[in-house]
């Protein structure tokens, strides 16, 4: 049994569990899980519990006193021995509250990850978490990973600027590989929201840019969520390797790509702690945007094909970057 987005928060006296994934186009499916849904402890005891269907997720609420490790069954599905916290309440201990954090994920990354974490950290962000999706189960994506299954070897090199949570969820059946970033997003700011002042959801072959090549001012300024806008960057040649060499290669601007959020925490601290948007591949309207911050979304190679009208950039010249005009 496949135990998918079984990952648990903590907030105050309770903890919520993201049990399923998107059911925005299985109806009926949702109304089984919920009608049929059931908690225990690891005892057998039953759990008293509240449900959720918000954003076409369904969400298990519980009252504190249940433990550590619970099991949930439906008439379609049970997953024993979720097990509920992840390990957030120890995370970037001895810093100010008032940082910067990427929450990302991906898995088996290496031949992207370094240049990545690299890029934003000379950028100023101060902590970047890295839900790792390594051990999920599914087979490589097409080439977009590379076959050391130990992104460590990376990570560890950055201490405690670098934070990795085991994530090795997949997907509901027929559903998208998104679903499971949506939760470790949504997971992620509510572990983190009361230790960053604003927290960036982005993927990593995403680059940001921000005005003055300093996010911290951008932060310090700046007091609301916003949308990021994007544009895809891409490379000439159609075979180039790929070795943590992106911003080397992808020197050509194509169309725009989907917007992503930059959250403001405090929005977050007193609200019912259900984040409204699950999915950071989704536009959300009457958002805030700012031309001072933006991304490039790079796809290499065959992903997408360079034209000649395509404009030329070059993200490690500081001083001749291209001006917002996404």
């Amino acid at each position: 049994m496949n135990i998918i987005n079984t990952s648990c928060f903590k907030h105050d006296d309770k903890s919520f569990v993201v049990c399923f994934g998107s059911l925005k186009n299985n109806v009926n499916l949702a109304k089984e899980i919920i009608n049929t849904l059931k908690c225990t402890n690891e005892d057998g005891s039953t759990i008293d519990i509240k449900l959720q269907h918000r954003e076409n997720l369904i969400i298990i609420e519980m009252e504190k006193g249940h433990s550590d490790i619970i099991n949930i069954k439906t008439s379609k599905q049970e997953f024993k021995n979720v097990v509920l916290h992840f390990p957030f309440e120890n995370a970037f201990e001895g810093f100010n509250t008032d940082i910067n954090i990427i929450s990302t994920m991906c898995r088996m990354y290496n031949f992207r990850l370094d240049e990545w974490i690299r890029y934003h950290l000379d950028l100023g962000v101060d902590k970047i978490v890295i839900f790792n999706n390594t051990k999920n189960g599914s087979p490589n994506n097409k080439g977009d990973q590379d076959n050391d299954p130990d992104m460590s070897k990376v990570t560890n090199k950055y201490g405690n600027k670098v934070l990795v949570i085991d994530f090795p969820y997949r997907a509901l059946r027929a559903h998208n590989w998104n679903t499971v970033q949506s939760v470790s997003l949504f997971i992620g700011l509510h572990a983190m929201k009361k230790k960053a002042k604003y927290i960036t959801f982005t993927d990593a072959d995403e680059f940001l840019i921000v005005v003055n090549n300093d996010i911290k001012s951008f932060c310090a300024n700046n007091n609301r969520t916003f949308q990021l806008h994007s544009k895809f960057l891409t490379n000439k040649g159609n075979n180039d390797v790929i070795d943590n060499n992106v911003l080397q290669i992808c020197n050509y601007v194509g169309k725009d790509s989907i917007k992503k959020m930059m959250i403001y925490t405090e929005n977050y601290y007193s609200n019912y702690p259900f984040f409204c948007f699950f999915n950071p591949h989704t536009t959300q309207h009457k958002m805030n945007h700012s031309r001072d911050i933006f991304f490039y979304h790079c796809w290499v190679n065959n992903r997408l094909k360079y034209d000649e009208s395509m404009k030329y950039i070059n993200l490690l010249d500081k001083e001749k970057k291209e001006d917002n005009s996404v």
